[in-house]
């Protein structure tokens, strides 16, 4: 039941997908740069901005473990894109209930519940350092928008496992 698509809307979706994880890897390279610099060459200049700002020296830890779950961030975001990618390919292929798009919709489910929790370690992180450089602009609210998408994700997910079966039943009946 091979069948090609020529749906614009998601060669569209596919090539926005494909832009969205290189910025991703990009700024992923990016932080970790910028994680090595103020591991080495800017760890006084940071110091002294920690001390200007009346922030104690263990801020230098706050700064790259916020700067470390922003990379971890980053990561469970390209993972999501690269299965989101998949699912695409295999519709664009006429095989949207492969039995690994389910999979791969649960596995996307469980990043965005991943992404949530990392979010609720970093907020504290972020709100500790806007409190000493109010430049900073971090929103101090938690929402539950990406529980629910989780939930949407698993549900879904389930729906393509059902799918695969009818599609699997109907398949074996002709």
């Amino acid at each position: 039941m091979t069948t090609h698509m020529n749906d614009k809307v998601l060669k569209l979706t596919q090539l926005l997908l494909m832009l969205l994880a290189g910025l991703l890897i990009f700024t992923m390279v990016m932080v970790g740069i910028g994680i090595g610099a103020i591991l080495t060459v800017q760890r006084g200049e940071i110091y002294a901005m920690l001390a200007e700002a009346g922030a104690p020296a263990s801020g230098y830890w706050v700064i790259l473990a916020a700067l470390a779950l922003v990379v971890f961030l980053l990561f469970l975001g390209f993972r999501f894109i690269r299965e989101l990618m998949h699912v695409a390919t295999s519709v664009e292929k006429g095989e949207p209930f492969d039995p690994e798009n389910a999979d791969r919709i649960a596995r996307m489910g469980w990043i965005t519940l991943a992404v949530q929790g990392v979010s609720m370690v970093l907020l504290p992180l972020a709100l500790w350092l806007k409190s000493h450089f109010e430049a900073l602009n971090v929103e101090d609210t938690f929402s539950l928008t990406g529980f629910l998408l989780a939930l949407v994700l698993f549900v879904l997910a389930r729906v393509f496992r059902h799918g695969t079966e009818m599609r699997e039943e109907l398949e074996g009946t002709i």
